[in-house]
């Protein structure tokens, strides 16, 4: 389990920097397209501008989680 996680986040840091090295504007289309996917399953986000998704697209985040874990933060 322990090469899985870490494997997983070394392929993480490539992929950052990767899109990092792109021009703006195809990054921002790539970040749009990679996260903005959820938006367009939400029937309420529909009604948000198509810019203001993708600056809310740049704050969505992929979290791994485990069965059974529970999940909360702490303010």
């Amino acid at each position: 389990m322990e090469y899985f996680w870490s494997a997983k986040s070394r392929e993480k840091e490539l992929e950052d920097i990767v899109i990092n090295s792109l021009a703006p504007s195809i990054r921002e289309e790539l970040i749009f397209e990679a996260n903005g996917f959820y938006f367009k399953n939400i029937e309420w986000m529909k009604e948000f501008s198509k810019e203001f998704l993708i600056s809310l697209s740049y704050y969505v985040e992929e979290i791994k989680c485990s069965p059974n874990e529970i999940i909360y933060s702490e303010k």
